[in-house]
């Protein structure tokens, strides 16, 4: 999975963000005043702000330019303080073949203990294509209401 660009894949529950009117879809297109195209700087920004962040969206439905002054939350992280408002990337599939996937998945099993939340793969998100295709599908999916024992 890629991330595309600055554009909203969750927006969380209660936190800022969802308060402010954020919502799945919408593109940011700028942070503090300074335009930016990826999420790496959304999060940098975000992340060393102040009790509030400025952010200028697209919104998803209508295409306007919004501008909202947005309260952020102190997170510990990997042992790092740092401030969030509530949202996650939008990311991208890419269709792959077997050993790809397989590829991928043992790239990425280092970095999932590294979350605060537990990592589950659930059975029926397992999609095997057909045999002349050889793909795996795998998602993996973050919740949010089971912690780690």
């Amino acid at each position: 999975a890629q991330i595309a660009g600055t554009t909203i894949g969750e927006v969380m529950p209660n936190r800022p963000a969802e308060r402010a009117g954020v919502e799945s879809g919408d593109e940011i297109v700028a942070v503090s005043g300074v335009e930016t195209s990826t999420w790496e700087d959304v999060v940098k920004t975000i992340s060393a702000s102040g009790d509030t962040v400025a952010l200028t969206i697209r919104k998803a439905e209508t295409g306007d330019r919004v501008n909202l002054s947005i309260p952020t939350e102190m997170t510990q992280q990997d042992g790092e303080a740092r401030r969030i408002i509530g949202i996650t990337p939008e990311l991208q599939f890419q269709p792959a073949g077997l050993f790809t996937a397989i590829q991928r998945g043992a790239e990425a099993l280092p970095l999932l203990h590294r979350s605060p939340e537990r990592i589950e793969l659930r059975r029926d998100a397992l999609q095997l294509g057909s045999p002349s295709a050889h793909s795996v599908s795998v998602s993996i999916e973050r919740r949010r209401r089971f912690r780690p024992p």
